[in-house]
């Protein structure tokens, strides 16, 4: 058994340094930020040390428990590894969850599908080249990432194997909250191609089906607005093109099929973000999404995703950046191996063709994407660029170690992932009650003001008499609250 894995193990092992090229290289040239790794970071504190996490990080100064931004518990089952990693941790197991995605492409592939093993690799190797984990990666740590790796486990315990399906149910769903819905089209999808109909043979697959409906309407309608103090959700402002409210999105969606269509496909915010959408669309084709117009079942799936990105009036979401598309890559790969399985003679033309497009059109969005504001240093692995720091690692870490963990601080986005593990770590130009104050004289690292703005700030911080600095040199100016003795 052993023996017959090594090509698995090797593929495993090479992706494995890949990507570590990117989140782990990103973070030691400070180029992880306060949002999102410095708010996992911080819970991840509060988890590991038994405490109810608390998210500080807000721009906008308000103080929320941890589980009103992600409704994330899962992240308690990770918060022992901070002791071993560091802030490093969330980007180790982001890294080992996505290869444990790929041993499950692999036994879908080979148990479920009776690929032989040569062309089970080759599906191993496209669902891991495929651009959605390389933008998650080369943007911090998201739990859903996590969530989306589990899927193909999900799908090869699904009927056969209730416990499994069932712990990967409940897993899935408390990795982040979205995932209700994901998991509802998941679940239906393969009701219907497995012919799953019968109410009475099959009671455990419409009982999970009911799960996600209930877990939906309790954590977003009801657990995390309650959590934030708020009436509705936060996060479904994002989502005002359609509605101001739950029943309102739903009734858009089903009475005004032409004005959903128009809000789905088009740009309603600003001509600049046009052909983001479109960017998406392709890149989604070229990676394998041919397949679907093959196998249409499939768009059960993808459909939902594709809303909830698409529908969203933030034009990031639209596009292939960051973690925005890795729920499209389990998809994507299981269409592609129900494809060759529908054309078994001519398996290994689609699996070389399918791989070759993907790969091609991942490299290519290393270098230009039309999604606003692509970052190359951070994605690039072909770039000089992206294993060159702005800061000198070592000096840093010997200056942060200073800083008291009882200490209240206020960071730029930068550094805020490495001073996290506290109780109180504020967004600059978020400073309150903080007693120390972490800038940079660099330019460029002034998000979310302006650079004038930001420059600014550092000078009323030298002229305040209540501050005075504790630390300067080419790169780093600290500032420490004056204490009356």
């Amino acid at each position: 058994m052993i023996k017959r894995n090594y090509s698995l193990i090797l593929v495993l092992v090479s992706f494995f340094l890949i990507y570590c090229l990117l989140a782990l290289v990103n973070h030691f040239s400070f180029r992880t930020y306060a949002l999102d790794l410095g708010m996992f970071n911080q819970a991840l504190y509060f988890f590991s040390t038994g405490q109810n996490a608390i998210y500080t990080l807000d721009l906008t100064g308000q103080t929320f428990p941890f589980l009103a931004t992600h409704f994330s518990p899962i992240l308690i089952l990770f918060s022992p590894f901070r002791y071993l990693f560091g802030s490093y941790t969330l980007l180790v197991i982001q890294v080992l969850f996505i290869l444990f995605g790929a041993v499950g492409i692999h036994k879908i592939a080979i148990d479920k599908y009776k690929f032989e093993r040569r062309i089970a690799l080759i599906f191993v190797i496209h669902f891991l080249s495929i651009w959605g984990i390389y933008s998650a990666l080369s943007f911090d740590f998201h739990m859903n990432v996590i969530g989306a790796m589990c899927i193909p486990w999900f799908i090869y315990y699904f009927k056969d194997n209730p416990k499994y399906t069932f712990f990967f149910l409940f897993f899935i769903l408390l990795t982040i909250e979205v995932f209700g819905i994901f998991l509802f089209f998941i679940i239906l999808t393969y009701i219907i191609k497995l012919k799953l109909f019968s109410l009475k043979d099959n009671y455990l697959q419409y009982l999970q089906l009911f799960i996600c409906i209930i877990y939906v309407f309790l954590v977003i309608l009801i657990i995390m607005p309650a959590l934030q103090n708020t009436g509705t959700n936060l996060q479904l402002k994002r989502y005002e093109l359609i509605g101001n409210s739950p029943s309102e999105m739903i009734s858009f969606i089903f009475t005004k099929p032409i004005e959903f269509w128009n809000v789905f496909i088009g740009n309603k915010i600003e001509p600049i973000y046009n052909g983001i959408k479109l960017e998406t669309l392709l890149m989604i084709l070229f990676s394998g999404g041919l397949a679907f117009f093959v196998r249409p079942i499939y768009l059960i799936i993808l459909f939902p995703i594709l809303s909830i990105k698409f529908l969203s009036n933030e034009y990031g979401f639209w596009g292939i950046n960051n973690q925005y598309s890795i729920e499209l890559v389990p998809v994507i790969s299981l269409v592609v191996i129900d494809l060759s399985s529908k054309f078994y003679k001519y398996r290994k033309i689609i699996t070389l063709f399918v791989l070759s497009t993907t790969i091609l059109g991942t490299i290519q969005t290393m270098f230009s994407r039309k999604s606003k504001w692509y970052n190359e240093k951070n994605n690039n692995l072909f770039a000089m660029e992206h294993y060159q720091s702005e800061f000198q690692y070592s000096k840093l870490k010997k200056v942060f170690e200073t800083i008291g963990k009882e200490e209240k601080v206020s960071a730029v986005t930068n550094f805020v992932p490495h001073l996290a593990f506290r109780k109180v770590i504020y967004h600059f130009p978020i400073v309150k009650d903080a007693t120390t104050i972490v800038l940079t004289k660099k330019e460029g690292f002034n998000y979310p003001l302006t650079q004038e703005e930001y420059n600014n700030e550092i000078k009323k911080f030298k002229l305040d008499s209540s501050f005075r600095i504790a630390y300067s040199d080419k790169t780093l100016i600290i500032f420490k609250k004056k204490f009356k003795k």
